[in-house]
């Protein structure tokens, strides 16, 4: 049957399949991996070792290979770690990075790490995140938590890879300014964020860069631009309703034109806790998006909504599309973006 002809429960149900079929294929992989281990059947066949019969016979990427090997090494000292692979409740990765930690952690110390540890550390691990598993792992293996890796290496004629590791609260900003910047680059990395950032900063503090003009920040004649630009393409979203609605909006009072003062932003943002507001209905669950976060009328102004906060929400670029969508059509939408689009490039 085709994706298409599917509902949208069975669409779940089927990718759901899909996923518990990858999860029993990788753990048949890691089976496999373990046998020819135990036969050393790569000698056999002509090579050094495990990792080069994966990467030059069966074309692994050297990274999977390596994780294979690795979330290999820790199922062989701690047995449930295959059942936990083949449930979900673990994934190759997280074990993998498990693996790399010991190994660390032997390396520092000079001490084999027990197997009754490993099984505390995949206790500790089972059911997060690689974050969240990253930070189980530096309190069971503390000597890998305070001698972190990192290195400089240089690769290219303008270009240096750095391996390091920062504190909480400066990836709290970093993330942060990312979510501020989305509206500038949704597809903004770390990199990018850290260029923006110094460059605002050295405008500021740098002596030889004062009274430059700040190549990042819009004069006040691009923002009175922008702000009609806006307006208008507010108002084509409007004009899209019926031409009754049409007619009642053009005559709306003074007290619902688009204007937010900043108390009224940080009433809303504070409220929605910095993250998009949506809620599916049939689950519950709340999307936990904090990227390129947008206003949105609960009651479009076009079907009689106002701009009071009661009727304000934050929602962050698919879901206000998805609701844009569901309110005016999916034509309406679709002809509305080709416009802006064309409006772009001229």
């Amino acid at each position: 049957m085709e994706l298409k002809q599917l509902s949208n429960d069975q669409l779940l149900t089927s990718l759901d399949k899909q996923f518990a079929l990858e999860r029993n294929t990788s753990h048949h992989i890691l089976l496999h991996l373990k046998e020819i281990r135990l036969r050393r059947l790569y000698a056999e066949r002509g090579y050094p070792n495990l990792f080069s019969m994966l990467v030059q016979h069966f074309h692994q990427s050297e990274s999977a290979a390596n994780q294979r090997l690795k979330a290999l090494e820790l199922m062989l000292d701690v047995p449930i770690v295959e059942e936990r692979l083949i449930s979900g409740d673990l994934s190759l990765s997280t074990v993998a990075m498990a693996q790399r930690q010991i190994k660390r952690e032997e390396k520092l110390t000079g001490l084999k790490v027990s197997k009754e540890k490993k099984a505390e550390i995949v206790e500790s691990i089972t059911n997060k995140t690689m974050a969240q598993a990253e930070g189980e792992l530096f309190k069971l293996l503390p000597e890998t938590a305070s001698n972190p890796q990192s290195y400089e290496r240089r690769i290219s004629e303008d270009a240096t890879r750095l391996n390091l590791t920062v504190p909480d609260d400066v990836l709290e900003m970093m993330v942060r300014l990312k979510e501020i910047w989305a509206h500038v680059d949704p597809s903004m990395d770390h990199v990018e964020v850290m260029r923006r950032a110094f460059k605002i900063t050295l405008q500021k503090v740098d002596p030889s860069q004062k009274g430059k003009p700040d190549p990042t920040k819009k004069t006040k004649a691009d923002s009175i631009k922008e702000a009609k630009v806006d307006a208008a393409k507010n108002d084509e979203l409007q004009r899209m309703t019926t031409r009754s609605l049409t007619e009642s909006v053009k005559h709306r009072d003074t007290k619902r034109l688009t204007y937010y003062g900043k108390e009224f932003d940080r009433v809303l943002w504070e409220r929605a806790q910095s993250r998009c507001e949506f809620v599916d209905e049939v689950t519950g669950k709340r999307c936990d998006c904090r990227f390129g976060l947008q206003r949105e009328h609960v009651i479009p102004l076009a079907l009689g909504g106002t701009n009071e906060l009661s009727n304000m929400q934050i929602l962050c670029a698919t879901h206000n599309q998805l609701r844009a969508r569901k309110v005016f059509g999916d034509k309406k939408i679709d002809s509305y973006q080709i416009s802006c689009r064309r409006d772009f490039r001229q």
